[in-house]
C-alpha cells in the first residue's frame, strides 16, 4: 500500500541519521563523488613496475623497449636518483615492499659514493666514475630529506653522507649561473672552461634546499636559498617553461609548508608569475594517444595541493587534473598489452610484449615509431597520481565521515529509485458507479 513506501522512507532516513556525524565538512552533490576516484590501481601497478625493475644491487632498469625485447642503460644515475625521490613521495610510511625498495636505493647510491678533497672542502659526488652529473645529487637529497620530512628516524638521513652531498652542492652553486651539468673529482679548478649550467639541476638545487629548510624546520633562509630565490625571480626562458615545470610547482607548495615569513611574500609572487607562463605554454594542448604528459599533470597536481592549503581550491580545477589522470591511464602497460605494426609492405601485425614482467605497469611514450617505458616517466606518473590522492585524502580527511557520506549517498539513491518505481505504476482509477438517469 503506498502508506507503507512513506513509513520505509521515514525508517531508512531514521537509520541515516544514527550512522552520519553531527558534524561533517563535506557539503557535495553526488556528481562530485569523481573526487573519490583515487587511482590506486594505476599507483600500485607503478609500484610493481619499479619493483620488478630493481636490480639485485638497488639499482635500475632504465628503459626497456617492450615490443623489440631491448634494453637502454645510458644515462640511468639521475633518472634512478628520481626514482628515488618518486617511491619517497609514494611511501606511506607502513608498505613494506615500498620500504625495502628505498633502503636497496639508498644502498645502492652509498656504493656509488666518492669523496675528495677541493680547496680544504671534504666534497662527495654520486657517480659510476670520478664525473658527476650534479641532477643525480640533488634527486637523490631531494628522496632523502622528503622521507625525513615524513618519517623522521625511519631512514638513515641524518649522517655526514648525506651532509657531505649537501655540501658539495652548496660549494658549486654560482648565484649568476646555477649548478653545472658536470663535477670531475680530479679537476683543480671548479669554473671548467665551456660548461653549461645545468637547468634541470638548478631547479632541483632549489628543491633540495626547500626541502632541507622544511625538513629541520630552519628559522632563517640560508644564503644559498637567498640567492636561488633571486635568481627566479625573473621571467623563465621558454626551455625552462617547458623543463622545470613540475619541480617549481612543487617549491611554490613546500614553501608555504615551511611557511617562513621572509620567503612567503617572496615565493607567491614569483609562483603568479611563473604560472602565467606554464599555462601561456601548456594549457588548451589537445591530448591524444600518443601524447604522454606525466609531467604537465604532475605540475597541475602540485599547483592544486597548494591552492587547497590555501583555501582556494576551484572544483572545476581538480575535475580537469581527474581527466588528465584518467588519460594518463591509457597509457599504462600491462603484461597482456598488444600493439598493431603495418611492415613496408603494408601488411598488419600484432605483437605482444617480449618481457612482460619489465613492462608490467609502466608509462610507455614515443621516440619516432617506437615505444618506450622510461622509469623516469612512470616515476612523474606515479607522483602525479599520488598527489591527487594526497588532495582527495585531504578533502575526506576523517575516513569515517567518507564512508558515512557513501552510506547517504546509496541510501539517498534508493529512495530515488523507490520513488522513480512508484511513480511509474500505473493509477489505479475509482470505480466507475452506474448512475440510473430518468427519462421524462
Amino acid at each position: 500500500m503506498p502508506h507503507l513506501h512513506k513509513i520505509w522512507k521515514i525508517l531508512i532516513l531514521c537509520i541515516l541519521c544514527r550512522q552520519i556525524p553531527a558534524q561533517t565538512t563535506l557539503n557535495f552533490t553526488h556528481e562530485d563523488m569523481v573526487l573519490v576516484h583515487l587511482f590506486q590501481k594505476q599507483i600500485d601497478n607503478s609500484l610493481l613496475f619499479i619493483k620488478n625493475r630493481q636490480r639485485s644491487d638497488g639499482s635500475y632498469i632504465y628503459d626497456y623497449v617492450p615490443f623489440a625485447n631491448r634494453q637502454i642503460t645510458t644515462g640511468v644515475l639521475v633518472r634512478q636518483a628520481g626514482v628515488m625521490l618518486g617511491l619517497a613521495m609514494a611511501y606511506d610510511g607502513q608498505n613494506e615492499a615500498v620500504k625495502q625498495g628505498i633502503i636497496k636505493t639508498m644502498s645502492y647510491f652509498r656504493s656509488r659514493s666518492t669523496t675528495y678533497t677541493l680547496r680544504d672542502q671534504n666534497l662527495r659526488i654520486l657517480a659510476d666514475s670520478h664525473e658527476a652529473y650534479t641532477g643525480a645529487i640533488c634527486l637523490y637529497l631531494a628522496g632523502a630529506l622528503w622521507l625525513e620530512w615524513k618519517y623522521p628516524g625511519q631512514f638513515l638521513v641524518r649522517d655526514q653522507f648525506h651532509l657531505d652531498l649537501l655540501n658539495t652542492l652548496n660549494f658549486y652553486f654560482n648565484f649568476r649561473n646555477g649548478l653545472p651539468d658536470l663535477i670531475n673529482t680530479r679537476e683543480t679548478y671548479v669554473e671548467k672552461i665551456n660548461r653549461d649550467a645545468e637547468v634541470y639541476a638548478t631547479a632541483q638545487y632549489f628543491l633540495v634546499q626547500t626541502l632541507f629548510h622544511l625538513t629541520f624546520q630552519r628559522p632563517h633562509p640560508h644564503p644559498a636559498l637567498d640567492e636561488l630565490v633571486s635568481l627566479y625571480e625573473r621571467d623563465l626562458t621558454p626551455f625552462e617553461v617547458i623543463h622545470i615545470y613540475h619541480w617549481m610547482t612543487l617549491i611554490y607548495y613546500l614553501q608555504m609548508e615551511w611557511n617562513n615569513p621572509t620567503m612567503k611574500q617572496r615565493i607567491l609572487v614569483m609562483r603568479d608569475r611563473h604560472l602565467a607562463q606554464f599555462r601561456a605554454r601548456h594549457q588548451g594542448k589537445t591530448l591524444n594517444s600518443r601524447n604522454n604528459t606525466c609531467s604537465i599533470a604532475e605540475a597541475e597536481a602540485y599547483d592544486l595541493l597548494l591552492k587547497q592549503k590555501e583555501g582556494t581550491l576551484n572544483r572545476q580545477e581538480l575535475y580537469h587534473l581527474t581527466a588528465h589522470l584518467r588519460h594518463l591511464g591509457n597509457f599504462q602497460l600491462s603484461e597482456n598489452s598488444l600493439r598493431k605494426t603495418v611492415d613496408k609492405s603494408g601488411k598488419e601485425s600484432i605483437l605482444g610484449i617480449t618481457d612482460p614482467k619489465l613492462a608490467n605497469g609502466g608509462f610507455y611514450h614515443y621516440i619516432g615509431e617506437e615505444m618506450h617505458s622510461r622509469i623516469d616517466f612512470t616515476r612523474h606518473c606515479l607522483s602525479a597520481y599520488v598527489t591527487h590522492k594526497q588532495i582527495v585524502d585531504n578533502i575526506f580527511m576523517d575516513k569515517r565521515t567518507l564512508n558515512s557520506y557513501l552510506r547517504q549517498q546509496e541510501i539517498l539513491d534508493a529512495i530515488a529509485e523507490m520513488n522513480r518505481i512508484e511513480q511509474e505504476k500505473p493509477t489505479k482509477m475509482h470505480r466507475v458507479q452506474i448512475k440510473e438517469v430518468k427519462l421524462y
